[in-house]
């Protein structure tokens, strides 16, 4: 990546008005969902939940290898807002 876009990038972080921190948001509970399988198998889960509407294929992870064969995993995140209370 140019380091100028990668300077661009990290400056909008520094002046979001979103905290970079999910604890500062007391009202939202970070979930992650994880696929483990062969490249296939974690790509075809994806197609289909995003297929569903559960999530767009663009928000997951890329696919990693786990050091276990041909496994991989990719990662999504959430948030949950948790009702007053809780």
């Amino acid at each position: 990546m140019p380091k100028a876009l990668l300077a661009n990038q990290v400056n909008r972080e520094a002046i979001s008005d979103r905290p970079a921190q999910p604890s500062e948001f007391p009202e939202r509970e970070p979930v992650t969902i994880t696929v483990r399988s062969s490249l296939p198998g974690v790509i075809t889960i994806i197609q289909r939940l995003h297929k569903l509407g559960f999530a767009d294929a663009t928000e997951w992870s890329q696919p990693q290898p786990t050091g276990k064969g041909a496994e991989v995993i990719a990662v999504l995140s959430r948030y949950l807002m948790r009702s007053r209370g809780s």
